[in-house]
């Protein structure tokens, strides 16, 4: 039960967000699309991978579905997973930009529905083996034929922990590090960085105490001009 209502959460939660991001202004920002392409990517998991999951690994511990979904729901899986870390370091990047060089150029909505379909590109490339290596395996010291599990049949260790250790890098290790360094650089910008014109408060100071004894010499001037005409006046 706890697993269904977080799939429901989950579904309409980034239902509405890529609803808002099609319909409010931000659909003409590029974070907005960076956005919305988060969004579906946990939408396709929450209709598409999360059901299968939690029906063949928590409720009948082998795969219950025709032996066909197998390959594809894990390749699906893959896919969306790693463009979501895809998307969430794009949006920290293009975050980093506008904080770091304000008066650099601004992305486009073109740049970034080009940056958007790369990298669906790149996570659908990227899957493309658990999409050629999954299959149904049966038990055969249980019920040949009846209880199969859905798993990647490498036929070498070697490749299968070099593509594990190539997805922990790729979906964590570059995201974690992306983010890290990013936000840390954002966070010591804004905090070094001084409010528009504080800088400027002792030229101005400086200028003030210029114009005050500008005034006072005025003054002085202006008094002794006065003093001289009257004592013109008086002779």
């Amino acid at each position: 039960m706890g697993a269904l209502s977080a799939n429901v959460g989950a579904w309409v939660g980034n239902s509405l967000v890529i609803k808002c991001s099609v319909s409010s202004k931000k659909r003409k920002k590029v974070s907005g699309l960076f956005v919305c392409s988060f969004a579906i990517s946990n939408v396709t998991i929450a209709i598409l991978c999360a059901p299968f999951t939690v029906v063949s690994d928590l409720l009948f511990y082998y795969w219950t579905f025709p032996h066909w979904l197998c390959p594809l729901i894990s390749y699906v899986q893959l896919v969306v997973v790693t463009q979501r870390a895809c998307s969430l370091v794009a949006l920290t990047l293009h975050r980093h930009r506008s904080v770091v060089y304000p008066t650099a150029k601004k992305l486009t909505k073109r740049n970034g529905a080009i940056i958007t379909m790369f990298l669906w590109l790149f996570s659908a490339m990227f899957g493309l083996p658990v999409l050629l290596q999954s299959r149904v395996m049966f038990f055969e010291n249980i019920s040949p034929d009846v209880y199969g599990i859905c798993v990647e049949d490498w036929g070498s260790l070697r490749l299968r922990n070099a593509y594990t250790v190539s997805i922990f890098i790729v979906q964590y290790v570059v995201p974690m590090v992306i983010l890290t360094v990013a936000h840390a650089r954002v966070f010591s910008i804004v905090f070094r960085r001084k409010v528009p014109g504080e800088k400027y408060q002792a030229r101005d100071k400086m200028l003030e105490r210029s114009k005050k004894k500008v005034g006072l010499d005025f003054e002085k001037y202006k008094n002794r001009c006065n003093g001289l005409v009257c004592m013109t006046g008086s002779t």
